[in-house]
């Protein structure tokens, strides 16, 4: 109840332009509260002023995983309306990716980023220019390599059961709970990022397939885009490998 409060407090001070009045609250909130504000008035004439209020917490003395999670609302914002503003879209993107965020959310902005890039080139249904097509594959193909990179598994598998935790601080066994309860939750939090991260795979190679499925006036082969992307290393070839194993249409 108490959040639920602060962060309608936070809401009402962005509302009314009042944004020092959310100073007092976490970072996280004051985000919280600017696309809560944002998803609400959808307008794209009101994106800028979302821009300038999210880039104030990111000015100053910030972590790097504070200035992050700035630039991917701002991007999260702007993809709400990517055919008019791509770029910003892809620009916030990439310089949260510069900065250190989560494995699943920087997973979520290269398809942003890519899905963004798409929209720049349709003109029509089935149709997409080979600008748009060579710059969200390559985008398709680095978020592809970045969630190999962290995956280490090929199945998902159910998450564990985490304990309940019902023990007083008084209790003897107290600290023992308390760590098989860390290491409970750990373990359950690893299996759900890798079965996302396999999630994730397999929509890259979605969103691969079905680039390559539409009509380019002057397609690149798919070595081309992988060497642009990521390079000609051992990683290239693997990424290579995958695609046309399970993409046969893909040359």
């Amino acid at each position: 109840m108490k959040i639920l409060c602060r962060l309608s407090l936070v809401v009402a001070a962005i509302s009314c332009g009042q944004l020092a009045i959310a100073n007092n609250t976490n970072l996280e909130l004051q985000i919280e509260a600017i696309c809560h504000v944002a998803a609400l008035n959808t307008s794209a004439t009101n994106y800028d002023n979302y821009e300038k209020q999210l880039l104030q917490l990111a000015s100053g003395k910030v972590t790097s995983e504070d200035r992050g999670t700035v630039f991917a609302a701002i991007a999260e914002i702007y993809g709400h309306s990517m055919e008019n503003f791509s770029e910003k879209t892809v620009y916030y993107s990439k310089a949260a990716l510069n900065e250190r965020i989560s494995i699943l959310k920087s997973c979520d902005l290269y398809l942003l980023s890519g899905n963004a890039m798409e929209a720049t080139g349709r003109r029509e249904i089935g149709v997409i220019s080979s600008m748009a097509f060579s710059n969200s594959a390559k985008l398709y193909v680095q978020g592809l390599d970045f969630a190999l990179e962290h995956l280490q598994t090929n199945k998902m598998v159910p998450p564990p059961s985490v304990g309940k935790f019902d023990v007083e601080p008084t209790d003897p066994q107290y600290q023992n709970v308390v760590r098989l309860h860390e290491e409970q939750v750990t373990a359950r939090n690893k299996i759900l990022e890798q079965n996302q991260l396999i999630n994730f795979r397999d929509e890259f190679k979605r969103r691969l397939l079905l680039l390559y499925s539409l009509k380019v006036p002057s397609m690149p082969s798919l070595d081309k885009i992988v060497s642009d992307a990521i390079g000609d290393d051992g990683r290239s070839e693997k990424i290579l490998g995958l695609l046309k194993l399970e993409i046969p249409q893909v040359k």
